[in-house]
C-alpha cells in the first residue's frame, strides 16, 4: 500500500469519526410493560369492651363511728388487635363541653384515675389506639358507672 493511499485512508477515517461524533444519538422505546402496583391501607382497630367503673371504699372509724368514703375510677378495655399499637389515649367527653385527654398510657389495658380529675356533667369516656404514625382509632363512648 502506498503512502498516499495510507494518508487518504487515515484522513477519511478521521473525518468519519469527527462527523459521526457530532450527530446526536437517537433511540426510541417501543415496548410498554405494565407494572402491577398495590398500595396498602392502614386499618387500625379501636379498643373494645371499654368500661369505666367507679370503685368506692367506705371505712368506719371504730372509735368515732365516722364513715369515710374514697373512690377511684377504673377504666379498662380489651387491647387493640392492630400490630403496631404503641399505647392508648383516654379521653373525657363532658356533656356540652369540649373533650380533653385524661391519660395517655403505654401498652396496658387499664388505668385508674381520681373522680375529681373528670370535669363536667354526664361525662363519657373513650379510649383511642395510638400507633407510631398519625393513624388512630377511637372506641365508642361509654358512661362512667357509679359505685
Amino acid at each position: 500500500m502506498s503512502i498516499t493511499r495510507r494518508a487518504l485512508t487515515l484522513i477519511g477515517l478521521t473525518a468519519a469519526v469527527l462527523i459521526g461524533g457530532s450527530i446526536p444519538a437517537s433511540a426510541t422505546f417501543s415496548e410498554t410493560v405494565p407494572v402491577a402496583t398495590t398500595v396498602g391501607t392502614a386499618t387500625i382497630a379501636p379498643p373494645t369492651q371499654v368500661e369505666a367503673k367507679t370503685l368506692c371504699t367506705t371505712t368506719v372509724d371504730p372509735v368515732t363511728q365516722v364513715a369515710t368514703t374514697t373512690s377511684k375510677v377504673k377504666i379498662e378495655w380489651w387491647a387493640s388487635t392492630s400490630p403496631r399499637t404503641t399505647g392508648y389515649r383516654v379521653t373525657v367527653h363532658p356533656a356540652g363541653a369540649p373533650a380533653y385527654t385524661l391519660a395517655t398510657t403505654g401498652a396496658t389495658d387499664e388505668v385508674f384515675v381520681s373522680p375529681t380529675s373528670i370535669d363536667g356533667s354526664d361525662a363519657r369516656i373513650s379510649v383511642t389506639t395510638l400507633t407510631g404514625t398519625s393513624f388512630t382509632a377511637s372506641s365508642v363512648q361509654v358512661r362512667i358507672a357509679p359505685c
